[in-house]
């Protein structure tokens, strides 16, 4: 509900700039200006709280009633300005660009469907998308805090600006995937609005959207927490107002084109290397006509830069002495070697991976083609210096975010560039200097970065703004009939993307978003951790603890703590990193930390029992799957109820997966259900005995504990993987061990007695 005051605040922004420069800029060129205002307004607001800790629902409430307030104002209040004129849609549409502009809403709509009902569920977004505005809501502030995961401090943060104003208004995530959709229709609107100014029909303006709007790899994400379509939206702003103001020779009309670059790289690098040839371009064309005067739009560029990063640079830069990447990461993925054939091995490479097919043979035809030209340019497939993240290979065709290629666009891509090329002479000069510009782009890129499995999320904006390109080529065929088929083509093309989402399908043979509780949906890229993680937040809401420790790897899944261990419960619970080995561990000299003692840990992978943190001694008292949890010893009484009690229950466990086996032995074999079950029990039966402190079992009786963990743990590891994999070999060693422990037990079993009861 309250979330409505940043939409007002920009419809009434897009009416007022309709209102006071419709002649110029048009309803889209509005659209485009209210964005960049609703923007600016989330940068400041949350740099201006964050000084002020006020990071929090009263404040950002205020600020946004203020803002639409204000907006409304300058729309009703303006009698200066000409009445409001809407020029779209345009009476002179035909049928059939109705019918084209009706299928371009739908898939907007239905986008705009799976955002709003799907949660977020990306990789990234479970890590560091998400984790870092609940840990910015919980600290008031966008300060940096001691965290295992650096990429929720030092990468681009506004995409996530916005997701923290949305988070805080509407109390929940369910409005935070709108961030990407947004930025997808205002791209697609941005798109028309390029192909215009690139003197496109309105058949090509209409065209260029379509293009834009089935990129499998922009639809997949339009419903996801990423950023790729969020700096994607600020490059298509700051190349249509570099289009729409660059004959003028006055300074302030690079404002709204530095603003919008300024918002492009506030939200992820990439826009550094996207931005550049468009600037070499801008500087060009304002040399010749600012000449000596040069310097007043490059200072606007270079202020508007600073004003809007500075806050992120200043933080990157105390974190780790880089303003940009504090980290050795940058150093990781880009290339070590330049020259010719790195260039061309990686523009090979980065083209190939879209041109994946349903056809598995030809894929690998591809696949061996590019692993030939290898061969033939003298670099290998893996070399570390080109290549980040594995050896090149052409993917399945898939509906996921982070591995989609866009094969019916690359297809077009290059048809275009060769009808392109064929009458150039008579392509207009702009757009001849903008296919340039995008080549740059695609050349710098290639040039700079590793090639990356994932690499086809950070081509998105290239795609986008080969749109117009497209748009413009392919209407200026002589058959305007194909034009036609080559425009339904690309809606047909679509489909699977929009309705098969690997992550948030909308249609399955299994499970849709409209089929499963939006907690399963959190782990339909991960299903494996959903019952570890359900178990973990019900265990520590069934505990009187509110300060939980954090204690996870660097690309762990954080997020979903958060809202399971607070869905359904009004306790004001703290979950903080702790023992954190990295360069934000300084920070744990400040705040938030220097006040935190955890009475919870949560801790991913590892089997120690004991924890000791800022001289307390924290016991492991469940473990549930890859998560253990520990709850701090104040007394030493939890040691010794916690050992008695895994260890009794691990061997009830093993009593019960003994029953059912004699159960069933008549039957000769146990059935499919049965054997699920006993699976079940077993790795129970291991989780119980692995949180046994082998320590403590030695104090009990000499030698107990380390029989306890050679003999009987690995003989349980050794049991359930032959039980899996139907490995008798195995299964048959692990029994051996487990009775050889069971063995030395009964030999020992009065004085292991005599140990429990004076323990």
């Amino acid at each position: 509900m309250f979330a409505i005051f940043p939409l007002l605040c920009f419809i009434f922004s897009w009416l007022s700039f309709q209102k006071k420069q419709g002649t110029i800029l048009g309803w889209r060129g509005s659209f485009l200006s209210a964005a960049l205002i609703w923007g600016l307004l989330v940068v400041v607001s949350t740099e201006v709280l964050s000084l002020l800790h006020a990071i929090s629902f009263a404040p950002i409430l205020i600020f946004w009633i203020i803002a639409a307030s204000i907006a409304a104002a300058c729309f009703f209040l303006d009698s200066k300005s000409k009445p409001l004129i809407i020029t779209w849609p345009n009476p002179k549409l035909s049928l059939f660009e109705i019918l084209l502009l009706s299928c371009l809403g739908l898939i907007i709509l239905i986008i705009g469907l799976i955002a709003f009902t799907a949660p977020p569920n990306t990789w990234d977004s479970m890590t560091y998308h998400m984790s870092r505005v609940m840990h910015w809501i919980q600290n008031h502030s966008i300060i940096n805090y001691p965290t295992h995961i650096l990429r929720q401090l030092w990468l681009g943060p506004y995409a996530e600006f916005s997701i923290l104003h949305l988070h805080i208004l509407s109390g929940s995530d369910r409005l935070a995937n709108l961030v990407q959709w947004f930025s997808m229709v205002g791209s697609v609107c941005g798109v028309s609005f390029l192909a215009k100014q690139l003197n496109a029909n309105r058949h090509g303006q209409i065209l260029s959207s379509i293009v834009a709007a089935t990129i499998p790899m922009g639809i997949l994400q339009a419903s996801s927490t990423q950023n790729d379509y969020v700096v994607t939206f600020w490059l298509i702003c700051f190349t249509c107002f570099f289009f729409l103001f660059k004959k003028q020779t006055k300074w302030i009309y690079t404002l709204p084109m530095a603003l919008s670059l300024g918002l492009a790289l506030l939200t992820k690098g990439t826009a550094y290397i996207y931005a550049f040839p468009f600037m070499v371009w801008w500087f060009l064309a304002n040399l010749k006509t600012c000449r000596r005067q040069i310097w007043k739009p490059l200072l606007t560029v270079f202020l508007c830069i600073f004003i809007l990063n500075g806050g992120q640079y200043y933080r990157n830069f105390n974190l780790g002495g880089h303003i940009i990447s504090p980290t050795n990461l940058s150093k990781n993925v880009s290339n070590k070697t330049f020259g010719i054939r790195p260039l061309a091995i990686n523009v090979i490479r980065n083209a190939a991976m879209h041109c994946t097919t349903s056809f598995p043979r030809l894929n690998k035809t591809i696949e061996k083609t590019v692993l030939r030209l290898h061969d033939t340019l003298g670099i290998a497939p893996d070399d570390p210096r080109l290549t980040y993240g594995g050896k090149f290979l052409i993917p399945r065709l898939r509906t996921h975010e982070d591995h989609a290629g866009n094969p019916v666009h690359i297809m077009f891509i290059l048809i275009c560039i060769i009808l392109f090329c064929l009458r150039y002479r008579r392509e207009s000069s702009n757009l001849k200097k903008y296919f340039f510009s995008i080549l740059g782009c695609f050349l710098l890129f290639c040039l700079y970065i590793k090639w990356q499995p994932w690499h086809s999320r950070l081509h998105l904006p290239m795609f986008i703004l080969y749109a117009p390109f497209i748009g413009i080529v392919v209407s200026q065929t002589s058959k305007f009939q194909l034009a036609n088929i080559i425009t339904i083509f690309f809606l047909f093309s679509a489909k699977p993307y929009l309705l098969h989402n690997a992550s948030r399908p909308l249609f399955s043979v299994h499970n849709t978003i409209f089929s499963i509780s939006r907690t399963n949906q959190y782990f339909t890229n991960r299903p494996d951790l959903q019952q570890s993680y359900l178990n973990t937040s019900q265990y520590i809401q069934s505990i009187e603890c509110s300060d939980i420790g954090i204690m996870i790897g660097t690309d762990s899944w954080e997020y979903p703590l958060w809202p399971l261990i607070k869905k359904n419960n009004t306790k004001n619970y703290r979950l903080e990193h702790i023992e954190v080995n990295n360069l934000s561990l300084k920070k744990t000299e400040n705040y938030p930390l220097s006040n935190f003692l955890p009475c919870a840990i949560v801790k991913a992978d590892g089997d120690n029992t004991k924890i000791q943190f800022d001289e307390n001694t924290f016991i492991k008292t469940r473990k549930f799957h890859n998560m253990n949890i520990f709850l701090k010893d104040t007394s030493g009484r939890l040691v010794k109820e916690n050992l008695i009690y895994h260890f009794n229950r691990s061997f009830k466990l093993t009593q019960m997966a003994n029953e059912l086996m004699k159960k069933n032995k008549n039957n000769g074999s146990l059935d499919k259900k049965n054997t699920l079950r006993l699976i079940h029990i077993r790795r129970e039966e291991l989780n119980e005995a692995k949180t046994v402190d082998t320590e403590e079992l030695n104090n009990i009786y000499p030698n107990f504990g380390n029989l306890f963990k050679e003999h009987f743990v690995k003989g349980l590891e050794l049991r359930l993987a032959g039980l899996g994999t139907s490995n008798p070999s195995k299964y048959k060693h692990g029994e051996m061990l487990i009775a050889k422990f069971n063995l030395w037990m009964n030999q020992n079993k009065v004085g292991i007695a005599q140990g429990f009861k004076t323990y």
